[in-house]
């Protein structure tokens, strides 16, 4: 799947099996750089941690499939490339007390900041959209994944906390949308 992906556009796509994941992932990893941070967004079970193991599997973690999990309640996991990239993997969706967003004196959160202003690792947070409102300028790509045409919010890839057994195929129709923040060629 060749995609029209760069660092100045938008592409959204619709991957109805984990080989269409797979290959829209081959189209952007070249674009991601260390440093980067991306904002993954989505309803519960849209396929969040789906998509980072993928993608910590194209970028070159060994046994990413069974090593990449989700960090529900460690809040962040990390991972290192076999070419040394350092990957730093959040999950805000257990800090949000309710009310939408995370106060910004929330320690993970201001961990976060530290990871990403050192500008080291690869950042992929799910949840982004709970971050404070000051964080938008934060984020150089913006993932939101949605269900596609099918309209089925019960499936669940485990970003839950429940192991994804609900009997449904996670690999069915998601609709996938990268939107790079920064313009400008690669540092």
């Amino acid at each position: 799947m060749m995609l029209e992906i760069s660092r100045q556009r938008k592409c959204s796509v619709l991957c109805p099996s984990l080989p269409d994941l797979d290959a829209l992932l081959a189209d952007w990893v070249p674009l991601l750089c260390r440093g980067d941070a991306v904002a993954l967004t989505g309803p519960l079970g849209a396929g969040k941690t789906t998509l980072v193991q993928r993608l910590a599997q194209a970028l070159g973690v060994p046994a990413a499939a069974s090593t990449v999990t989700s960090p529900t309640f460690a809040l962040m996991n990390d991972y290192q490339t076999q070419s040394g990239l350092g990957i730093v993997h959040v999950d805000l969706y257990r800090l949000d007390d309710g009310t939408g967003q995370i106060p910004e004196s929330e320690p993970v959160l201001m961990e976060l900041e530290e990871i990403i202003a050192a500008r080291q690792h690869l950042v992929l947070v799910e949840w982004a959209d709970l971050a404070p409102a000051a964080w938008q300028g934060y984020w150089q790509w913006y993932v939101q994944l949605d269900y596609g045409n099918d309209g089925d919010d019960n499936v669940s890839d485990g970003s839950d906390g429940s192991d994804g057994s609900d009997g449904k195929d996670p690999s069915e129709v998601r609709q996938v949308t990268l939107l790079c923040q920064k313009e400008g060629p690669r540092p």
